[in-house]
């Protein structure tokens, strides 16, 4: 018999108001080792996400995202490193970079913070997820 692994996603959803200001996030978000992170443009702003630091992540980004653009509005699944442990915390900015035809002025909008915290012990919730116990 086979069976289909199934990922699970940890969604890091970005929204914005009516004016476009970057709302405020969940300042944690919990990880598991085995789990993937996806940064979502719920609406049709422009960001970056960047990791302050370090990622946890196999991909460590810089993202850019447009909410305006269905195909660049999500990441998509991003696997976490297996020797991830801790707290990562990342930054959501407005992309500024220029786009022919649209006028912004600088220091609009304000950044937002917010932190990956990957669970320590890959085993234990391993052997959570079975139902052992050691």
């Amino acid at each position: 018999m086979t069976s289909k692994t199934y990922v699970p996603i940890v969604p890091v959803t970005i929204q914005s108001d009516s004016n476009g200001q970057l709302l405020n996030m969940p300042l944690v978000y919990p990880v598991n080792h085995g789990e993937s992170v996806d940064f979502v443009v719920a609406d049709p702003v422009r960001v970056v996400v960047s990791f302050d630091q370090s990622s946890c992540l196999v991909d460590a980004g810089p993202f850019y995202l447009d909410g305006g653009n269905p195909s660049k509005a999500a990441t998509g699944p991003l696997a976490v490193l297996p020797n991830a442990k801790g707290r990562y915390p990342f930054t959501v900015a407005p992309d500024t970079s220029p786009v022919p035809g649209a006028y912004k002025k600088p220091g609009d909008f304000e950044a937002k913070q917010g932190e990956l915290e990957v669970s320590p012990d890959p085993e234990g919730e391993d052997e959570k997820r079975k139902g052992k116990r050691g």
